[in-house]
């Protein structure tokens, strides 16, 4: 393209090789969720330049400040995909990444080194503002900083404060807590913003909830709240005056929600992850807690496409993802699900029932464990566990 290419509505679809190419002057306008470009697209040039990218039906630029030279050229490509971003070796600045939405970004000529800003919206939105511009160099990811923030947790962008000294993948991280100042109590954690706000800001520790908590009108509390992640080194547990109460137990803390969410089976804008209210990574703990969902009369909210889920596992990693001493009921989807890709997941004293409804789609399982056929073995651990008044209470081909 030599001179504008003007987005009205549609998508083109590239690859890398046969991709839009943008020479020196040309420019972009009209990109929207209506038309985007999904797929690899080049700039040369000598200005800053927003590259209009995007999937699933939503539009997700990233923009680089202005390279040195007239013949630099930059490729962008924005990727959901949770596997090539899946890494806890980051700057000890970093907490939660935005693990399966990112951007690669490559330098193919020149060496400008160049400031990045990375865009958010509704389906991946933040939960406030203490979040960094994130660049992996091949075995770390770095922080960049945050320079400019604009929008709000629905949608915005964040520059980075540093240029960016590799071209790889980039995304937004939350900021470690330890940096941050006015933090709540993370081990009496008693309301839905504390809980969020705890276990994305932190790295490694354990989060304590010491009293019932619940998620009504979970709308109000921001787009971006579910599923609530739990990562690698991190321990989500009920704790009652001092002491962990399991969850047959007087007093175990109960986790109760009304979150449900638009699911439609192979549609990657529906992705299944957002029926979830949690996320947990390998290497990740949580324990000693009832969770509630909002399925308890079997119904699937007069509307079959919309379903909800307890707890979704994701994520490669040598280490064990551990759902310990919990109950589990109220849902419609599963009470837990496996990602195709994790390896490893114990499963230990927990009571999951109350799992199914009615819909066209496939629901109520208790635990939903299936896996890719691979040399690696995928391996769950289910010890102690009753399953009651699920549709199936196991799905697991392929897994041992």
């Amino acid at each position: 393209m030599d001179d504008t290419l003007f987005l009205i509505k549609g998508t083109f679809l590239t690859k890398a090789t046969n991709l839009i190419n943008l020479k020196l002057g040309a420019k972009v306008t009209g990109a929207s969720d209506s038309s985007f470009i999904d797929g690899p697209v080049k700039k040369t040039g000598n200005t800053a330049f927003v590259f209009p990218t995007g999937a699933n039906n939503s539009y997700r630029p990233i923009e680089i400040s202005a390279p040195a030279t007239t013949t630099s050229e930059f490729t962008a490509e924005f990727m959901e995909d949770s596997v090539m971003v899946n890494t806890d070796n980051r700057d000890a600045t970093l907490s939660y990444l935005f693990r399966n939405k990112y951007w690669a970004l490559e330098r193919n000529s020149g060496s400008s080194n160049v400031y990045v800003t990375l865009s958010w919206s509704a389906s991946n939105a933040v939960v406030d503002t203490f979040i960094s511009v994130s660049s992996w160099n091949g075995s770390q990811w770095k922080d960049l900083g945050h320079g400019t923030i604009s929008g709000d947790s629905a949608t915005g962008t964040i520059k980075s404060n540093t240029t960016a000294a590799y071209y790889n993948e980039f995304t937004i991280g939350y900021l470690n807590i330890n940096t941050l100042p006015n933090i709540p109590n993370c081990s009496s954690v008693q309301n839905p913003a504390f809980l969020r706000f705890c276990l994305v800001h932190t790295s490694s520790g354990t989060v304590s909830v010491t009293a019932p908590i619940t998620i009504n009108n979970s709308a109000a509390l921001g787009p971006g709240f579910f599923p609530i992640p739990i990562h690698s080194g991190v321990i989500l547990e009920g704790l009652v005056g001092g002491f962990a109460t399991k969850w047959w137990e007087p007093n175990c803390p109960l986790i109760t929600a009304d979150h449900k969410a638009k699911y439609e089976v192979d549609n990657p804008a529906f992705p299944i992850i957002n029926l979830y209210l949690f996320s947990i990574q390998p290497g990740a703990t949580i324990q000693n807690l009832r969770i509630r969902g909002a399925n308890l009369d079997h119904k699937d909210f007069n509307d079959p496409d919309f379903l909800c889920g307890g707890i979704y596992v994701q994520g490669i990693g040598n280490t064990a993802a551990n759902i310990l001493n919990c109950e589990i009921f109220g849902f419609s989807q599963a009470g837990i699900w496996k990602n195709y890709d994790t390896d490893l997941l114990n499963i230990d004293n927990c009571y999951i029932h109350k799992v199914k409804g009615r819909s066209k789609y496939g629901i109520g399982y208790g635990a939903w464990l299936m896996s890719e056929q691979s040399p690696i073995a995928q391996v769950v651990n289910i010890t102690n566990t009753i399953f009651d008044d699920c549709k199936a209470a196991i799905d697991g081909q392929d897994t041992l």
